[in-house]
C-alpha cells in the first residue's frame, strides 16, 4: 500500500493487519527537474487562484463547472509534482502581474467577470503549455515526465474549453 509520510510516499507492508515495515521511496530529481517543478507551480498557480474566484462572481453554470475542473486538475497536478521534491509549496512567490490581474477580477461579476476571467485563462493556459512542452524533453525523472504529459493534456483540454466558453459568450 502506498501512503504519504510527510512529503515522501512510502510503501507500507502489512501482515495480519499489523504494520511490519515502512520504506521511503527516494525520488531522484536533477537540478533541471527541480527548476521545472518550481516553474510549473508558478505556471499553474494563476489558473488555480483565478478559478477559485469564479463561484461567487458568476451565475453561469458552465463557467463555474469549468473553474472547478481547473482548480481540481491543477491542484492535483501541483501536489503530485511537489510530492516528488522537497519544495515547500508555501515558498512560491506571487507574480505582481498575476496579483494585479486577480485584483482586477475582484470587482467584477457575471458577464464582465466571465469575459475577463476566460481571457486570462486562455493566456495562462497558453503560457503554461509553452513551458511544459519546452521542458518535457529535458526532464530526467520518468514519473515527472509522466505527470507533465498528463498535465499537458489537461492544459490543452482546459484551453479549448476556455476558448469555447469565451466564443460562446455564455449568458450570465
Amino acid at each position: 500500500m502506498l501512503v504519504e509520510f510527510g512529503r515522501w510516499p512510502c510503501v507500507v507492508l502489512a501482515i495480519c493487519g499489523g504494520l511490519v515495515a515502512v520504506a521511503a521511496q527516494a525520488v531522484e530529481l536533477s537540478a533541471t527537474d527541480m527548476r521545472f517543478i518550481k516553474s510549473a507551480e508558478a505556471a499553474l498557480s494563476p489558473a488555480i487562484v483565478m478559478s477559485q474566484m469564479a463561484p461567487p462572481r458568476t451565475s453561469n453554470v458552465a463557467v463555474k463547472t469549468y473553474a472547478a475542473s481547473v482548480v481540481d486538475d491543477y491542484h492535483k497536478a501541483d501536489l503530485e509534482m511537489l510530492a516528488l521534491s522537497d519544495i515547500d509549496p508555501a515558498s512560491a512567490l506571487v507574480d505582481p502581474a498575476v496579483e494585479k490581474e486577480r485584483q482586477g477580477l475582484t470587482a467584477l461579476a457575471d458577464h464582465a467577470f466571465e469575459r475577463r476571467y476566460l481571457t486570462a485563462m486562455v493566456k495562462y493556459h497558453q503560457q503554461a503549455m509553452g513551458l511544459f512542452q519546452k521542458q518535457l524533453s529535458s526532464l530526467n525523472n520518468a514519473r515527472l515526465k509522466e505527470l507533465v504529459e498528463v498535465t499537458l493534456a489537461r492544459l490543452s483540454t482546459h484551453l479549448d474549453q476556455a476558448k469555447s466558453l469565451l466564443t460562446a459568450r455564455p449568458p450570465s
